[in-house]
């Protein structure tokens, strides 16, 4: 157990087709958030520790943030803040550490105004300008993990301090991501570290030393590896939003009967479940609470199927020439072969809907109605289609296409083992030999590091946006890619990263969702809900967006009931 001390104190105009980006972001010197709220009135909350038990992070624990994705860092995201931030009720970006920012007349570079008086937890100093490029120097080194390292690389050629509240973002190319990529909403190697805390430290993060310092409304108080993290509300009312429970604790739970009966004994307060489970803790007093806004999905995925040697030369072909995931044929048959709707009765009592494009929805840029009228055609339940076509493909009873299933919880949505298995059947049904294989998290996390498995499937869970989740789950510009990965695709949704200009990404994205939908460069399952099932006697309300990757998140905002 890692318990950390607390240690003595040390004393003009943009271009116009750039505007676009502060369109998007709905601000470009936009007004603070509202002031913090307190936990004051009504008398105490019923609990001091407020208790969250869930599966835990699939992969290696770290508390190294360069070294962590958007979907595996929520255990840390109550310690830490951003430039930007993301409004818990409206999904909108709104700002953060930076107050305001605006582009400069060079049209693609990037002012940031920094919030004054903010200090970091445990003493480790007061935020300034310094602690932005110490984070940005540490997410840039070559041996860091974070997903959007290879982006800032490319993107950023400096930033400047100006004084220790104001910075410049000196851009190689134009980054229409830039502000959530140091935002709350995907910003997974930059949330705001202390870099104080970092030259005390004189050495690398491990996990002996704890995560470094940062600014949220939370505080670790103790990190248990496996086990879970304990956090403490700040010493000082915070600027943002001062939680009402004097401690919050994520607890590591993977049965979700032992959730179950975490939540109905009291021992823990906020538990995620899955459908046939959820019914049992309603008519047991208990209550779900649904997030404000839509953005979770489930999806599997190729774990290092077809991956190209290099995304920027095609011509240097795939790692794995020979697998038969590259033949069009085959994923059309694994796709054809998975009955949807009937996972969604069964397993996610009929809450979700239809994802027809992974990251695509009729309110995002590129939709194609066509996808929805074709759907069927290419994606509907046809297992004698599919095996029809697995025939074409050169395989039989004698000769049985091969696959495996990493059999694992899956933290952003319950059920998630029971959707592994039931894929593992309608495959099993059309012919095909699949094995559900358990790994120890950690050499699971090294093997998909270094592309040892060609045959195996993930279920993923994500409420990324658009670009970002394209580029991570379906393309290998992010050095990684979890679907059979296009060089044409990778190449436009590259563009996408530079493009500022609202009608040149639309068409963009047009074609990026023709050819995922139609070279069937996807297995997508359905949009969900977030929900958590909490106890009403200790839970007042949680407004939450549930649209950040990794979808537990704005824990400050969990409501007490007092008395």
């Amino acid at each position: 157990m890692l318990i950390l001390p607390h240690p003595l104190r040390i004393g003009r105009t943009a271009a116009p087709a750039l505007l676009s980006i502060l369109l998007f972001t709905g601000c470009g010197s936009a007004s603070p958030v509202a002031g913090p709220t307190g936990a004051d009135g009504g008398g105490e909350p019923k609990v001091t520790r407020l208790v969250f038990s869930l599966p835990p992070v699939t992969g290696e624990e770290t508390n190294d943030m360069r070294n962590l994705s958007v979907p595996t860092m929520w255990p840390l995201r109550p310690m830490y803040e951003y430039l930007t931030g993301l409004d818990n009720k409206t999904d909108k970006i709104v700002p953060g550490l930076a107050t305001s920012w605006n582009i400069e007349p060079d049209g693609r570079s990037m002012r940031f105004q920094l919030r004054k008086g903010i200090q970091y937890h445990h003493d480790h100093g007061e935020f300034s300008a310094q602690d932005v490029i110490h984070v940005w120097q540490e997410a840039i080194k070559q041996d860091s993990l974070t997903q959007t390292a290879a982006q800032i690389r490319l993107a950023i050629k400096d930033i400047e301090k100006v004084n220790d509240h104001e910075i410049i973002f000196r851009m190689n190319r134009p980054n229409a991501n830039l502000l959530r990529e140091w935002g709350e909403v995907e910003g997974s190697g930059t949330p705001i570290r202390s870099k104080l805390h970092f030259d005390r430290l004189g050495g690398p993060i491990t996990m002996q030393t704890g995560p470094l310092a940062g600014t949220g409304p939370y505080q670790l108080k103790q990190r248990n590896q496996g086990v879970g993290m304990v956090y403490e509300r700040t010493r000082w009312k915070h600027w943002r939003q001062t939680p009402d429970f004097q401690e919050f604790e994520f607890r590591f739970t993977r049965e979700a009967s032992t959730q179950m009966a975490q939540l109905l004994a009291g021992e823990a307060h906020l538990v995620s479940l899955p459908p046939d489970l959820v019914g049992q803790a309603e008519k047991a007093g208990m209550k779900t609470i649904r997030s404000t806004a839509p953005g979770l999905r489930s999806m599997l995925g190729t774990a290092r199927c077809c991956n190209l040697n290099d995304w920027k030369d095609p011509s240097k072909g795939y790692r794995y020439p020979d697998n038969p995931l590259l033949d069009v044929r085959v994923r059309r048959a694994l796709n054809k072969a998975i009955n949807r709707d009937e996972l969604n009765k069964a397993i996610f009592a009929a809450k979700g809907s239809r994802l027809v494009v992974n990251h695509f929805h009729p309110t995002r840029q590129g939709w194609n109605p066509q996808w929805e009228r074709d759907f069927e055609q290419e994606y509907g339940y046809d297992p004698a289609r599919s095996r029809a076509m697995l025939a074409e493909a050169g395989y039989s009873a004698a000769r049985p296409l091969v696959l495996n299933i990493f059999s694992e919880p899956v933290i952003f949505f319950a059920g998630g083992q029971d959707v592994q298995e039931a894929v593992a059947g309608y495959w099993r049904n059309i012919g095909v030999n699949v094995t559900l294989a358990n790994f120890d998290p950690a050499q699971r996390a090294a093997g998909l590091r270094q592309y040892q498995y060609p045959n195996h499937f993930q279920l993923h869970g994500t409420s990324s946006a658009q670009l970002l989740g394209t580029s991570t789950w379906n393309t290998g510009i992010q050095n990684i890619s979890n679907h059979p990965q296009d060089a044409e695709v990778d190449a436009w949704v590259d563009e996408l990263w530079v493009t500022l200009d609202e009608k040149k990404q639309d068409d963009l994205w047009r074609k990026v969702g023709d050819a995922m939908f139609y070279r069937h460069l996807q297995f997508p399952l359905h949009w969900l809900p977030a929900e958590a099932l909490v106890n009403p006697a200790v839970v007042a309300g949680w407004d939450w967006p549930g649209s950040i990757s990794g979808t537990w998140s704005h824990m400050e905002y969990i409501k007490a009931v007092r008395g």
